[in-house]
């Protein structure tokens, strides 16, 4: 707030976003609603990517954590580093779907591979 207030075009990187976790419909509302009362000019977000060093110590706390989790997580991110295209899409959807709800201009950050606006408030999925 003290940014955007300052004249700076300040704003949010949602980032990483972790599938079944943090990328609920409710969580990332109250989190755009908040950017939007600090004066905040954008928002935009990725999902987590888990590279080999990330994997050895996400794998583990996730199974910790979130156990029911842990085998789609293992089986989703075998042999990459990202969530496949769908998700991604869903995910774009979703915050495109944020942005236009809480007035922040989409123009300048588009997210890469993003697909059409279909379905705004579908769940992402991660079968």
């Amino acid at each position: 707030a003290r940014l955007t207030r300052a004249g700076i075009n300040a704003g949010l990187l949602v980032a990483p976003i972790i599938p079944c976790v943090t990328d609920g419909r409710e969580a990332l509302d109250a989190l755009f609603r908040a950017a939007k009362e600090a004066g905040a000019r954008y928002v935009v977000g990725t999902a987590l990517r888990l590279g080999p060093a990330a994997r050895r110590r996400f794998l583990p706390h996730l199974a910790r954590e979130f156990p029911g989790l842990a085998e789609r997580y293992a089986r989703h991110y075998a042999g990459r580093h990202s969530v496949d295209r769908a998700y991604k899409e869903a995910l774009s959807r979703r915050l495109r779907s944020l942005r236009r709800k809480y007035g922040f201009s989409s123009e300048r950050f588009q997210p890469v591979g993003a697909g059409p606006a279909s379905e705004p408030d579908a769940q992402p999925v991660l079968l």
